[in-house]
Protein backbone atom coordinates (compact mmCIF):
# COMPACT_ATOMS: atom_id res chain seq x y z
CA UNK A 1 0.00 0.00 0.00
CA UNK A 2 1.55 3.35 -0.97
CA UNK A 3 0.10 6.48 0.99
CA UNK A 4 0.54 9.50 -1.25
CA UNK A 5 0.26 13.19 -0.35
CA UNK A 6 -1.22 16.17 -2.28
CA UNK A 7 -0.66 19.54 -1.13
CA UNK A 8 -1.84 21.00 -4.49
CA UNK A 9 -4.59 20.11 -7.13
CA UNK A 10 -3.25 17.96 -9.78
CA UNK A 11 -4.15 16.75 -13.35
CA UNK A 12 -3.40 12.87 -13.31
CA UNK A 13 -3.03 10.83 -16.72
CA UNK A 14 -3.53 7.54 -17.01
CA UNK A 15 -1.29 6.00 -18.66
CA UNK A 16 -2.91 2.26 -19.11
CA UNK A 17 -5.81 0.72 -18.83
CA UNK A 18 -6.51 0.14 -14.91
CA UNK A 19 -9.63 -0.24 -12.54
CA UNK A 20 -12.08 2.50 -12.76
CA UNK A 21 -9.85 4.21 -15.25
CA UNK A 22 -8.65 3.80 -18.82
CA UNK A 23 -5.71 4.49 -21.09
CA UNK A 24 -5.32 8.45 -21.58
CA UNK A 25 -8.00 9.27 -19.41
CA UNK A 26 -7.43 12.85 -17.97
CA UNK A 27 -8.76 14.13 -14.23
CA UNK A 28 -8.59 16.80 -11.96
CA UNK A 29 -8.10 16.24 -8.24
CA UNK A 30 -8.49 18.45 -5.39
CA UNK A 31 -5.39 18.30 -2.83
CA UNK A 32 -5.64 15.84 -0.74
CA UNK A 33 -4.38 12.75 1.70
CA UNK A 34 -5.16 9.01 0.11
CA UNK A 35 -3.49 5.62 0.03
CA UNK A 36 -3.48 3.84 -3.21
CA UNK A 37 -3.84 -0.22 -3.61
CA UNK A 38 -3.40 -1.71 -6.93
CA UNK A 39 -5.42 -4.92 -6.49
CA UNK A 40 -4.80 -5.47 -9.96
CA UNK A 41 -2.71 -8.57 -11.83
CA UNK A 42 -1.23 -5.38 -14.11
CA UNK A 43 0.87 -2.22 -13.41
CA UNK A 44 -1.31 0.86 -12.62
CA UNK A 45 0.83 3.81 -14.63
CA UNK A 46 0.09 7.69 -13.86
CA UNK A 47 1.96 10.86 -14.04
CA UNK A 48 0.15 13.57 -11.51
CA UNK A 49 1.32 16.73 -12.41
CA UNK A 50 1.14 19.59 -9.25
CA UNK A 51 -1.13 22.85 -10.18
CA UNK A 52 0.05 25.69 -7.79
Amino acid sequence: MHVTRMILSCVISTLNDQPGAEADDVRVAGAATHTERNVSDQPADRIAIEIE
